[in-house]
C-alpha cells in the first residue's frame, strides 16, 4: 500500500474533517485535490518527507547524482521503498531512465518548488546585494538579478568556495555548520544557536558600519555569514536559513541522517479458537453496576466516565480500569447512557446543576436484546466513529487495522514497540507514537488484534470488520454444558455458546483460555450479580443448568455466602442514611472518621456527607454496600423524549404568532427530526459494514470500481 492514509480518507474511512463513507475515489483522482496532496505529503514518512523537501529546494527535480550526494549514509533499499512510494501515490514522478525524480503537478502546488533564494522576490534588495558583493569582492554590475548570478557563481566555484571560506572565522564556520544541520534546506529559529530574535536585527547586512551596535559572540559570527550572502535572516518573523545560492560552499548535503526503524519481526502464531471479545460481558457489567450506582458526568461535558467513577468500577468489578473507560465510552456514543441533572442548587448565577449518567430504558432494553455477537459488533462501529475522538485518532484506528490485515493469519509481529515505531515511522508526521500507542490498546481491548503477545488481528476481528454479520456463525457454539469441579473452578469448551459464557463471566473469572476455557467462581462477582437483581436460586438453577454432574456442595457454600453479604449494609440518599443488618457492621463504618455518621439506633446511622462518599469509604473496608438513589426512580428514556420534543413542536406551531411563523415552524422540524432520530431505536443500534479499510475491503473497491469503469453492472 503506497500511501496507507491517503487511501484510508480516499475510500472515506477515518476521513480528516468527516467521515464521507460514500466517498470510493482513486488514488489518483484523489491527490488531484488540495486535500489530498496534503494527505499524501503529510503522511509520506520521515524519509519521503525529506526526499520530497530536497526535491523542492534543488527547484522540483533531482538526478541519480543528486539522489545519491543528498542521502548519505542511507540503506540504498529505504531510499528505493520511499521513492516507489511516492511514485505510486502520485507526488513523484520518473523523469528518464537513468533515475531522475521529479515532483508530480499535484506535488508542485503544495510542496515549495525552492527553498529561499536570493532570487525570491521579497527576499533581499539591491542594496542589501550591493554590500554582499563588495564583501566578496565583487564589483561591476548593478542590475539586481546579475548580482544574484556573480554571487552563485563564486560559491558554486571550488577555488570561489576556498576563499570564502578562509576569510570566515572559526566561530562562523561552526554557526553555518549548525544552521546546515538544523535547519537544512529550511529556516529555523535562532534561540537553538544561543541568539534571541530581536538579536537578528544587528545580524543584518548594513549599508554602512556605524548603522550597527558592536558585535559578540553569536551574533558577531552571524553578521559574518549575512554579510557574505551565506545566510539570511527575517528580524521580524524570527528566522534564520541557508540561502539556496549557497549551499555549494557549505558542502554538504541539505539532511545527513537516512536512518529508519527496521521493519519488525514476524513470528509464527498458535492457532486460537475464535471466542467472543470480552468487553462484551464487561460492558454488561458496569451497565448493571452503573443502573445501581450512576457515575457523576464531568462538568466540563466531556462524553466520559471521571476517573475516580472508572477507578472505583473497575475495583468492585475486578475489570481492568482501561477497560471500563472504553467501556464507559462507547456506552455513551451508542446512546446507552444519557446525561440526566439529577439534582438542582442554587438560583440565578449560584444555580448549581448536579449531572449523572443514567441508563436510557429504552436504549438499554434493546441493547439486552440483541445477540452477543451483535452487541460486540455494534460496539466495534461506535469505536471507528467515536464521539469526542480526534480526527487524527480515528485516522490512526484504521491504518493500525489496515497494517494488520497485511498479515497472514498465522503471523503476528513480535514487538509492540518496534512495530509501533517503524509504522510512525513510515506515515510520518501524520501518524506518532503516541497515537498509535493508545489505539493499538483499544484494538487489542476490543478483541480485534491479540490481547496479548505478538500483535496479529484474530478471525473474530477481521470478520466483524469486514463482514459484520457473519460474526454470529464464528462465534456462537453449540455447547451448552461445563465440567464445574469442587475447587470452584469451571472447564467449559471453546465452542460453549456466547449467551451462556456471557452470563459465566458476571460470576466468575476467566483464568484460561489454551484449549478449553477455565473460570474460577468468585464471591465478589456473584455478590455484585446479586445487587444487580439476581437471586441466589437463578444464580444456582444456571449452574446447575451448565453443569453436566450435581453442583458440589462447595459450589452451593459459595453462592450462599457471597449471595448472603449483599444488601447487609444499605445506603440511601435522603441525607446520606446507612442502614445495616449486623450490628458490627455500623461499628465498622462509624470507625470512619471522614463520613461523620451519627448513630440513631443499633443498625442506622445519619451523615451530612455524600453516599458516592460514603458508598466508596465502606467499600475500601470490604462492606459491599448497596446504594438507592433517590434520582433512580427518575430513570431517562429516550423514548419520553421523543414524546416531549413531539408535543413542543406541537405547541410551537399552535403558537406562532404573525412574523415569527416561519422561526416557529423551523423550530418545530428540527424537534421532530430529534424526536424522530430518538424513535429510531433499530436504526441506532444497526451496524454497516465494512468497519475499516483492511486490504480485503480496498481489493474489493477496486474491483467495484474496475467493473464500473468498464461498463460491467452486478
Amino acid at each position: 500500500m503506497a500511501a496507507p492514509i491517503a487511501t484510508i480518507v480516499a475510500t472515506g474511512f477515518g476521513r480528516p474533517g468527516g467521515r464521507a463513507r460514500g466517498r470510493t475515489e482513486t488514488i489518483a483522482a484523489f491527490v488531484e485535490s488540495r486535500q489530498g496532496i496534503w494527505t499524501v505529503v503529510e503522511s509520506a514518512g520521515r524519509i519521503g518527507r525529506r526526499l520530497l523537501t530536497v526535491i523542492g529546494a534543488l527547484g522540483g527535480a533531482m538526478t541519480a547524482e543528486q539522489l545519491a550526494f543528498q542521502t548519505p549514509g542511507a540503506d540504498p533499499a529505504d531510499i528505493d521503498d520511499a521513492v516507489d512510494r511516492l511514485v505510486a501515490a502520485g507526488a513523484l514522478m520518473r523523469v528518464g531512465r537513468d533515475g531522475a525524480v521529479a515532483l508530480s503537478p499535484a506535488a508542485k502546488r503544495f510542496v515549495a518548488v525552492r527553498s529561499i533564494s536570493l532570487a525570491d522576490q521579497n527576499a533581499i534588495t539591491s542594496d542589501v546585494l550591493a554590500i554582499i558583493g563588495r564583501a566578496l569582492g565583487l564589483s561591476g554590475v548593478s542590475r539586481k538579478q546579475d548580482r544574484i548570478d556573480q554571487i552563485a557563481t563564486l560559491f558554486a566555484d571550488p577555488a570561489g568556495q576556498q576563499r570564502v571560506r578562509a576569510a570566515l572565522s572559526d566561530e562562523a564556520v561552526s554557526l553555518l555548520g549548525q544552521i546546515a544541520e538544523t535547519a537544512g534546506p529550511g529556516a529555523m529559529a535562532p534561540e537553538p544557536l544561543g541568539i534571541a530574535g530581536h538579536q537578528l536585527h544587528s545580524a543584518e547586512a548594513a549599508r554602512f558600519p556605524f548603522q550597527r551596535a558592536p558585535l559578540r559572540g553569536e551574533v558577531a559570527a552571524l553578521y559574518e555569514l549575512t554579510s557574505r550572502g551565506i545566510v539570511g535572516v527575517a528580524g521580524y518573523e524570527h528566522k534564520v536559513w541557508i540561502w539556496i545560492e549557497a549551499w555549494p560552499l557549505v558542502g554538504r548535503p541539505f539532511f545527513t541522517d537516512w536512518t529508519s526503524p527496521p521493519c519488525p519481526r514476524r513470528v509464527d502464531l498458535d492457532a486460537a479458537p475464535p471466542r467472543l471479545p470480552a468487553i462484551v460481558a464487561a460492558l454488561d457489567r458496569c451497565l448493571q453496576a452503573w443502573e445501581i450506582n450512576p457515575p457523576a458526568a464531568l462538568k466540563n461535558r466531556d462524553p466520559r466516565l471521571a476517573k475516580p467513577d472508572v477507578k472505583s468500577t473497575a475495583k468492585k468489578l475486578g475489570v481492568d480500569a482501561a477497560t471500563v473507560d472504553l467501556a464507559a465510552r462507547l456506552a455513551i456514543g451508542i446512546g446507552l447512557l444519557r446525561r440526566t441533572t439529577i439534582a438542582v442548587s442554587g438560583r440565578g448565577r449560584h444555580q448549581q446543576l448536579e449531572e449523572a449518567w443514567l441508563g436510557d430504558r429504552t436504549m438499554t432494553d434493546a441493547w439486552a436484546a440483541l445477540s452477543p455477537a451483535r452487541r460486540w459488533v455494534r460496539l466495534l462501529s461506535a469505536w471507528f466513529a467515536q464521539e469526542g475522538a480526534d480526527e487524527a485518532e480515528l485516522v490512526m484506528r484504521q491504518l493500525l487495522v489496515l497494517q494488520l490485515s497485511q498479515l497472514a493469519s498465522s503471523q503476528g509481529y513480535a514487538s509492540e514497540s518496534e512495530f509501533v515505531a517503524w509504522l510512525a515511522d513510515r506515515n510520518a508526521p501524520l501518524a506518532s507514537e503516541t497515537l498509535l500507542l493508545g489505539a493499538l490498546a483499544e484494538l487489542r481491548c476490543l478483541g480485534i488484534a491479540t490481547a496479548s503477545g505478538p500483535i496479529a488481528m484474530t478471525a473474530v476481528g477481521r470478520r466483524g470488520l469486514e463482514t459484520p454479520d457473519e460474526v454470529a456463525e464464528l462465534v456462537d457454539g453449540r455447547a451448552t454444558s461445563a465440567v464445574i469441579q469442587g475447587d470452584l473452578s469451571i472447564i467449559a469448551p471453546p465452542d460453549l455458546r456466547s449467551d451462556l459464557s456471557l452470563r459465566l463471566e458476571t460470576i466468575a473469572v476467566p483464568e484460561s483460555e489454551a484449549g478449553a476455557f477455565v473460570y474460577r467462581l468468585d464471591p465478589a462477582r456473584i455478590t455484585a450479580a446479586v445487587q444487580a437483581g439476581a437471586t441466589r436460586e437463578e444464580l444456582s438453577e444456571f449452574l446447575a443448568s451448565l453443569s453436566a454432574a450435581p453442583l458440589p456442595n462447595t459450589v452451593e457454600r459459595l453462592l450462599r455466602d457471597a449471595s448472603a453479604k449483599a444488601g447487609t449494609v444499605r445506603i440511601e440518599s435522603v441525607s446520606t442514611v446507612v442502614i445495616v443488618t449486623d450490628p458490627a457492621d455500623l461499628a465498622t463504618a462509624c470507625a470512619v472518621a471522614a463520613l461523620r455518621l451519627v448513630r440513631v439506633a443499633d443498625t442506622v446511622a445519619i451523615t451530612v456527607v455524600s453516599s458516592a462518599k460514603v458508598r466508596a469509604a465502606l467499600e475500601r473496608k470490604g462492606l459491599s454496600p448497596q446504594t438507592s438513589v433517590v434520582s433512580q426512580s427518575a430513570s431517562v428514556s429516550s423514548a419520553d423524549e421523543a414524546a416531549e420534543a413531539v408535543k413542543r413542536a406541537a405547541a410551537l406551531r399552535s403558537a406562532a404568532p404573525g412574523r415569527a411563523t416561519r422561526y416557529f415552524e423551523h423550530e418545530a422540524r428540527l424537534l421532530e427530526a430529534h424526536a424522530k432520530a430518538l424513535g429510531d431505536v433499530a436504526g441506532r443500534l444497526a451496524v454497516q459494514g465494512p468497519l475499516a479499510a483492511t486490504i480485503d475491503v480496498l481489493e474489493q473497491v477496486g474491483t467495484m470500481r474496475s467493473r464500473s469503469n468498464s461498463g460491467v453492472t452486478e
